[in-house]
């Protein structure tokens, strides 16, 4: 896939430059709309508010918000050279991929969603589209060739504190494993990822990925992104992101990619010399980086990783991969509207290709499994009610009813979930002063109905 158009965003952010690569053809634009106290300013703030709480719950609301995004970039001169470029890469039977980079100096345009850019010609989301690769372009010095050969060498890294939510990861690692059967690739997992553990296992495997399963926070105050690891007794051990990224340089050969499963994970601040867990590890040397900007729940980062994972060994561009995950997500409704954008991809490589393959040495891994749920993953429905219990007290109680919930239905097959919900229900329903028993059994109702389980 060699159509490539990249848009730069300069350091006085209201200057547009895009080139195409294969030509050097170049067009200049401005920066249309986001001039401070502007009407589409504040739009734009409120609709990422929105997103940012998870309060779109309309497909066409979010397209609304992804056209106000596609204006402040494409203006005439910029939309002339993307259509041209899309056109000549469908003509010679390619995708364009499509990469946006911000300068330092464009630090606040730079942390808005633009994985919900919506082409308004097209009518569609650019993060998803068939024709349409979109990824985020750092540049730092000259590119380099993702490649491997041989057997690709992939970690995965759970870290999962005693003190913090749970993190529901088997599924996860069940369905990254099960591409061994299939695909050259060797896995390992590390599942207590203590800071000395960690470094250790990189020194030793010397992934060429590293999938990391835990908790992440971005700091909006001083742009500094922090990641959970382990403390030896299993509390939460804060590391900021320039501290991860010293670990990950100590193991002697940086990983060419990293997944980042973690909420925030890829929230930016340019100010701060890149600061936020994913740009740095760009500019630390890694070639891509796969992170999220929001929260995700378990069901979609597993249905996202098996469509990436699949794609990726099977021979298929990084950038491809992302982009075909974005698809999966937005084609299964049992996903919110803003999942499908909440897969980053921070690209610094001159093709984006991590392992080719000849497509007959490789076979479908059984996609069956996607579709079971695991009793923990209820809890994860049920928490947007428990936090909003303001007493301390009363929140415990009905946690520990939620974790009764969950070791009775682990006795019973996934068929009778539904039934034995819907009779605890009715039970809780009598009693008196019970309404946040009766929420979160609704939630956790409907992620069963949700699964088809």
């Amino acid at each position: 896939m060699s159509a490539e158009l990249i848009i730069t965003v300069e350091n006085d952010a209201r200057s547009i430059q895009a080139r195409r690569r294969a030509d050097d053809k170049t067009a200049r634009g401005t920066v249309r709309g986001f001039e401070r106290h502007s009407l589409n300013r504040r739009t734009i703030r409120l609709f990422e508010r929105w997103m940012r709480a998870n309060q779109f719950n309309d497909p066409q609301d979010v397209a609304i918000f992804g056209q106000h995004l596609y204006q402040l970039l494409f203006d005439d001169e910029i939309e002339r050279l993307f259509e041209e470029s899309l056109s000549m890469a469908k003509a010679n039977g390619e995708r364009l991929r499509l990469q946006l980079s911000f300068e330092p100096g464009a630090a606040e345009l730079a942390s808005l969603p633009w994985e919900f850019l919506h082409y308004p010609r097209g009518d569609y989301f650019m993060c998803s589209h068939v024709d349409l690769v979109l990824s985020r372009y750092m540049p730092r010095h000259e590119r380099q060739s993702l490649r491997v050969q041989g057997t690709l060498r992939l970690l995965v890294a759970v870290s999962k504190p005693s003190d913090l939510d749970p993190v529901l990861e088997p599924r996860v690692i069940e369905s990254i494993q099960r591409l061994a059967e299939a695909y050259p690739v060797q896995v390992e997992v590390l599942g207590e990822a203590t800071a000395s553990a960690f470094t250790e296992r990189m020194q030793a495997f010397k992934p060429h990925v590293l999938h990391f399963i835990g908790h992440g926070h971005f700091n909006a105050d001083s742009g500094i992104g922090q990641i959970a690891l382990l403390r030896p007794d299993g509390m939460a051990d804060w590391c900021s992101d320039s501290d991860f990224t010293e670990w990950l340089s100590l193991s002697g050969a940086l990983p060419r990619l990293v997944f980042l499963h973690l909420c925030e994970g890829g929230r930016a601040d340019l100010r701060e010399s890149f600061g936020g867990l994913a740009p740095r590890l760009v500019q630390k040397g890694v070639q891509a980086v796969v992170a999220m900007q929001y929260p995700i729940t378990n069901m979609a980062a597993i249905d996202f990783s098996r469509v990436f994972y699949e794609a990726l060994v099977r021979g298929e561009p990084l950038d491809q991969a992302v982009q075909l995950g974005r698809q999966a997500l937005m084609s299964m409704r049992q996903h919110r509207v803003r999942t499908f954008g909440t897969p980053m991809l921070y690209l610094h490589s001159t093709d984006g290709l991590l392992q080719p393959a000849e497509r007959g040495a490789v076979r479908p891994t059984d996609q069956a499994q996607a579709l079971v749920l695991m009793p923990e993953e209820l809890l994860i429905g049920a928490r947007l009610y428990l936090d909003r219990i303001a007493d301390p007290e009363r929140r415990q109680a009905v946690r520990e009813y939620v974790l009764r919930l969950i070791e009775n239905l682990e006795r019973l097959s996934s068929e009778q979930w539904l039934i034995y919900l819907r009779r605890e229900f009715r039970v809780q329903f009598n009693r008196d002063g019970a309404p946040e028993y009766l929420d979160v059994l609704e939630a956790m109702i409907n992620v069963v109905k949700e699964r088809g389980v």
